[in-house]
């Protein structure tokens, strides 16, 4: 499907757009859920139930739409909760789509695809299964001379706080009307313009209260509050400065299997339900 096509679906769509963005988590029920929660609690969240209405979980929300929560409720909320949960972020749902699709043939990963859905319940038995392909597909990413890229928020960070893997054709991460985001063979790269045929690539950006200033490959280029700079502040997550660098897909990757195996086993192991759910924490 071409840019052209896509843009016609929204005003912003892509790879990175809507619920691609979300972040997904796997969450074990280690011990029984309590029936209601603390006192202090009581109007900020919210139970949770599977498709046969039993309580699987509780969910920080206020009862109340103008309702602020203080960092020590918060604080609260995860504590109380891990007492009978143990949770793994796992990343974008963009990013885990983009590495079922990377997977190759000869790599079975027919029991993670529960991944490319909103949330689902996983048994046990299904728990261990997915855990032995995670492995396989480690394995074939750990042997892999492929590298994806990485997007830094913070000087000096270890860590990508976006992780992107090339297609080719490019995939599109986000585009508009006017402009286009994509990821694929050339690196990240921007179209300016819906009349500029050409790309530029892109090696970080700074933002501005007036626009942004984009670090291409050949030299910088200043962005006024336009459709290419929304796109830009939306791929960065509104960060001030970002940093675009090529980086193993091992590397990339290692976040996801790492955090999605220790899941699986700890499901498996202890015969308890494995849920994966995005879009709220």
């Amino acid at each position: 499907m071409t840019t052209d096509e896509l843009r016609t679906r929204g005003s912003i769509i892509g790879l990175l757009s809507g619920t691609g963005a979300d972040l997904v988590r796997a969450t074990v029920i280690t011990q029984a859920v309590p029936d209601r929660p603390p006192l202090q609690l009581n109007e900020l969240v919210a139970p949770v139930y599977d498709h046969a209405a039993h309580l699987i979980d509780w969910r920080l929300t206020p009862h109340h739409p103008d309702q602020k929560i203080e960092d020590a409720e918060i604080s609260a909320f995860r504590s109380w909760r891990a007492s009978f949960t143990a949770e793994r972020l796992l990343g974008e749902r963009a990013l885990i789509r983009a590495f079922l699709d990377w997977t190759p043939p000869q790599c079975d990963t027919r029991a993670l695809d529960v991944l490319r859905l909103p949330s689902a319940h996983v048994d046990f038995h299904t728990a261990l299964e997915m855990r032995l392909q995670i492995d396989q597909a480690r394995k074939i990413v750990n042997a892999s001379t492929e590298h994806g890229y990485g997007l830094f928020t913070a000087a000096g960070r270890r860590s990508a706080s976006r992780a992107l893997i090339p297609t080719d054709p490019p995939t599109v991460l986000l585009a508009t009307a006017e402009a286009a985001l994509t990821i694929g063979p050339g690196g990240l790269r921007l179209q300016q313009t819906a009349a500029d045929n050409d790309t530029v690539r892109l090696r970080g950006w700074t933002a501005h209260a007036d626009g942004i200033r984009a670090q291409t490959s050949t030299g910088e280029i200043y962005l006024a509050e336009s459709a290419a700079a929304r796109l830009l502040r939306a791929a960065g997550r509104h960060a001030d400065d970002v940093e675009v660098h090529e980086c193993p897909l091992s590397t990339l990757l290692a976040p996801l299997l790492v955090f999605l195996r220790d899941a699986t086993e700890l499901a498996g192991n202890t015969g308890a339900a494995l849920h994966i759910r995005s879009g709220w924490s």
